[in-house]
């Protein structure tokens, strides 16, 4: 698993790289906005998985 994960991230390196001179700035805070909340959300889920996000709400 973690060898098609670096492989992916490798590959999608080597993309931004190569079409990095095309985006402009505001593209590209959009996509580390966009990596931002996707890593929030993953927190949150697994926050709810181990019933801390509920015992946050009742307090």
């Amino acid at each position: 698993m973690s060898n098609s994960c670096n492989l992916s991230s490798s590959l999608v390196y080597h993309i931004l790289q190569s079409l990095k001179e095309e985006i402009l700035h505001s593209e590209w805070k959009k996509v580390c906005n966009f990596y931002i909340i996707e890593d929030n959300r993953k927190r949150f889920h697994s926050l709810r998985k181990t019933g801390l996000y509920i015992q946050r709400r009742k307090n």
